[in-house]
């Protein structure tokens, strides 16, 4: 699988769920190091108020993931994600695993 943000932004791509077709997904700010629990932001573009309490993200199943020939990264069983906003009041997907 190829290292970097994509696969993990295409993940949740496929994975949003509500009114995917107004909101998008911008800038991963990553703020672990290598072999430490994933702490990142992904910024939220063109969501509104409205479409950021509907919004929901997850990690695709296994099944999903064999089916795109991708391989299933053990961390991301314990993946956690939730929509907030960061300290500028943008609103952002915050990502972490334990």
């Amino acid at each position: 699988m190829p290292r970097g943000p994509y696969p993990l932004l295409l993940t949740l791509a496929m994975t949003l769920s509500g009114r995917v077709d107004a909101v998008g997904l911008g800038d991963i700010h990553v703020d672990s190091a290598l072999n430490e629990p994933l702490s990142a932001q992904i910024e939220i573009v063109g969501a509104s108020a409205e479409d950021l309490v509907e919004l929901k993200a997850a990690v695709a199943d296994r099944e999903t993931f064999q089916r795109y020939g991708a391989e299933y990264p053990a961390f991301l069983s314990t993946a956690n994600f939730k929509v907030a906003r960061d300290p500028e009041g943008r609103p952002i997907l915050a990502v972490h695993s334990d």
